[in-house]
């Protein structure tokens, strides 16, 4: 059967009750060679890459991964009266006020990395037998308050994380979970099954971390060099026709979606009510002056990762639009950023030539590709 919807990010309301899921295949443990033979994206104009090699840890998957790629200079940028942007800068819609916010304590993605000293769990996953592995956790691993409940572990060989979403931690050896699935750090982070969101793809995709919130973080660098990922309300997301369920490549029935979302939420057929895709992409433009809004440093920072690399559309929310911090980035960060983000949505436009062919906009990149990653 086709699975539910998946991350609820609302920062106050709860998530809606489960469905059955569809088999997906095995997940648990290190990713096989098989898995991480990614078929390689479009080729992209670089003048110029960064220097240097990437913890894959910290900051995960390939150079040429929409979460990494910065915008193309050849991006076209939709006005205001874009029924896309319209919905997703809308501060009331469909009788619903829309607040803007970054979820950090609450309905976020906390990450622990293993060690082979830490339990060896069994987790079940208790929509899809198929889905449920074991590996390594350690017993103190961070659950997500909130009822999306998610928990990410990182495993020893600091290749793989895994993914869960409605975790239930039984004991140190036994954890019951919604919906599993182990990412491949070095491969792309997109679907189709490759993740808990409900775009299809990795969680940890567009998470602000600690490391490059924190000045005293010995990597910390005062930039963002990765796309963001935002949730929006149900009634800011676009249906256009079938039912909820998946193909027998793993791709979602019920349309709607754009690339590089390969699903959307369950029952979006009677749920969505708006005009943003999931999985559409929405960036500041650069005719947009950062030194003129007035923004705090912490929200500069923001605003240009905003410019320079865009955000992706991953999950729906309750009544807010809702950006995604992790949970032990500084809390003056988030803060700041909270005061900053209603503006910085207001200049948010989508990105119209966004394409699997042309990866966040044709041309040359806007500012340097990512370094590879490390070995």
């Amino acid at each position: 059967m086709p699975r539910p919807a998946l991350a609820r990010s609302r920062p106050l309301a709860t998530a809606c009750a489960l469905l059955p899921l569809l088999s997906l295949g095995a997940c648990g443990g290190e990713a096989s060679d098989e898995a991480r033979a990614e078929a390689p994206l479009p080729p992209v104009e670089a003048s110029t890459t960064l220097a240097g090699t990437r913890d894959a840890t910290l900051h995960p998957f390939r150079s040429d991964s929409v979460w990494n790629l910065p915008i193309g200079t050849e991006a076209t940028y939709a006005g205001t009266t874009d029924p896309a942007t319209r919905d997703f800068i809308a501060t009331s819609l469909n009788g619903v006020t829309l607040t803007t916010w970054a979820n950090s304590t609450s309905y976020s993605h906390p990450i622990a990395f293993a060690t082979t000293s830490d339990p060896w769990a069994k987790v079940t996953d208790t929509n899809d037998s198929s889905r449920s592995g074991s590996y390594y956790i350690p017993a103190t691993a961070p659950i997500a308050t909130g009822s999306d409940k998610h928990m990410h572990v990182v495993q020893p060989g600091r290749k793989t994380i895994d993914e869960a979403w409605s975790t239930t931690r039984q004991s140190e050896t036994a954890y019951r979970v919604g919906r599993h699935h182990t990412i491949d750090l070095y491969g792309t982070g997109i679907g189709p099954r490759n993740g808990v969101r409900a775009y299809g793809g990795s969680a940890i995709g567009g998470l602000l971390r600690e490391w490059e919130t924190n000045p005293s973080h010995p990597k910390y660098t005062g930039k963002i060099q990765h796309a963001l990922a935002v949730a929006v309300d149900r009634v800011q997301l676009y249906y256009s026709g079938g039912t909820s369920g998946y193909d027998a490549k793993g791709y979602g029935t019920a349309k709607g979606y754009v690339w590089p979302a390969t699903e959307q939420d369950w029952g979006s057929e009677t749920t969505y009510k708006g005009q943003v895709p999931m999985g559409a992409y929405f960036a500041i433009p650069p005719s947009v002056d950062l030194d003129t809004l007035g923004l705090t440093p912490q929200g500069r920072m923001v605003a240009e990762a905003l410019r320079d690399y865009g955000a992706y559309v991953t999950d729906a929310t309750g009544a807010t639009v809702a950006f995604y911090v992790e949970p032990t980035a500084p809390s003056a960060f988030v803060s700041a950023l909270r005061k900053d983000l209603p503006l910085l949505r207001s200049k948010m436009r989508r990105v119209t030539n966004n394409s699997a062919t042309t990866p966040n906009g044709p041309g040359t990149r806007r500012v340097p590709v990512s370094p590879d990653l490390a070995p």
